[in-house]
């Protein structure tokens, strides 16, 4: 793992210095209390009062005997426990053989090897969560071959794991479903070396919060994964999506795609959409400027030779909804919300009328410029008059001004 420049730390050395405690230790510190006596009435603050709430409970030592057989725990969470270490061999299987969801997040554990070490106790374990931890990848393999052989679940929020670590890690993982790798400042996904990717069975892959800007380079990486079927990027730095290439590898599984608080700034980066996810059902695209009126006018002004259209394009900002419901012909759900059949025959067709009244170009509409630049604006125009029938208003070409204005040669 690359250090991160002018980091460190400087700690006296004294008493208070947490060194960190074993696995076992920790659990029995968290999950095992003393008795208090069956007909003891005992006060707890309810911990999202932040202590203004306290409440009287009685017999609470039932709650804690069933705590207390470690051997029946599915799901443990010793987050912020100080775990360090493991144990000797064989005391975490026979202490608690049944865990199949451990948290292990914002530790004291140094390397994948400890993670290994514990994992490999635990033969049910199917989701671990180590968000938080700053994890060493080892020089040898260990234990790591024959510790995650159930894993489904891997979080790894804030570890600061790069995307090459993250191969390495989950090639050992085989039975991988979901990864999480948010607030990593992962700005690169380099191609996998060897067929961890191709033979991987990972469907969820959330890389929110990272500094990922580059979509072709995006879609190279993950078009290995031939089971994705949902991706998260929301706030991430993408600001243009292009038309795929000839041997691009399309994302042909993926349904599910959050791309919320990114840098879309064109509806043409929306269009494109479902040229690479051909199966896209949900999208998210909230935050971004092609949603901001104020933007667009912006955009227009400054770049006003990149885009025919110069009538009423602000207002594109009120309609963001029924827009890129019309311009993705696969779309269930939009920024969390369903699409009812009659809420897409009616974005179509407003979709439609809106065209006929906005687009414009300098020449003879029946001609192929014209008819060209329109589908290069808006590439469902035909596939929509032939389910919709052609507006009666029909698009219209620009009139020339003959004014000074017109005469301006723009920077």
């Amino acid at each position: 793992m690359d250090p991160i420049p002018n980091a460190g730390s400087f700690i006296r050395p004294s008493a208070h210095v947490i060194q960190g405690v074993s696995f076992l230790n920790a659990l029995h510190s968290k999950y095992i209390e003393s008795f208090h006596g069956s007909s003891t009435q005992e006060k707890i603050i309810l911990g999202s009062s932040n202590g203004a709430i306290e409440v009287e409970a009685v017999n609470l030592d039932k709650i804690r005997g069933k705590f207390a057989k470690l051997e029946r725990l599915r799901e443990v969470s010793l987050e912020n426990e100080f775990v360090a270490k493991t144990d000797p061999l064989g005391m975490i299987r026979s202490a608690c053989p049944n865990i199949r969801g451990l948290n292990l997040s914002t530790s004291l554990l140094p390397n994948w090897l400890i993670v290994a070490d514990i994992a490999v106790e635990l033969p049910v374990l199917q989701s671990i969560s180590l968000n938080r931890n700053r994890l060493q990848i080892p020089s040898n393999f260990g234990n790591m071959p024959t510790a995650f052989p159930n894993v489904t679940t891997l979080e790894l929020n804030g570890t600061l794991t790069t995307w090459p670590e993250l191969q390495f890690i989950i090639s050992f993982m085989p039975k991988l479903i979901v990864v999480e790798m948010g607030h990593n400042k992962i700005s690169q996904l380099t191609l996998a070396e060897g067929p961890t990717a191709s033979e991987s069975l990972i469907n969820t892959l959330n890389l929110e919060s990272n500094n990922i800007s580059d979509w072709i380079e995006l879609t190279r990486a993950l078009g290995q994964y031939h089971h994705l079927e949902r991706l998260i990027l929301s706030s991430n730095n993408i600001e243009k999506i292009t038309i795929p290439d000839e041997g691009l590898p399309l994302l042909y599984g993926l349904k599910y795609l959050s791309l919320s608080f990114n840098q879309l700034r064109l509806w043409e980066d929306v269009d494109t959409l479902s040229l690479w996810c051909p199966s896209l059902s949900s999208v998210s695209l909230n935050g971004n400027p092609v949603s901001d009126s104020k933007y667009i006018l912006y955009f227009l002004r400054k770049y006003h030779s990149l885009t025919p259209v110069t009538d009423g394009q602000g207002d594109e900002a009120r309609h963001t909804r029924a827009f890129t419901i019309a311009r993705i012909p696969t779309l269930q759900t939009l920024d969390s919300t369903t699409i009812t059949p009659k809420e897409r025959t009616d974005s179509e067709l407003f979709y439609l009328s809106w065209i006929s009244q906005h687009f414009q170009f300098d020449g003879d509409p029946e001609s192929v410029a014209y008819q060209n630049a329109l589908i290069r604006q808006h590439p469902r125009w035909e596939e929509l008059c032939k389910k919709h029938g052609t507006p009666d208003v029909a698009p219209r070409p620009v009139k020339r001004q003959d004014n000074l204005n017109s005469k301006l040669i723009g920077k």
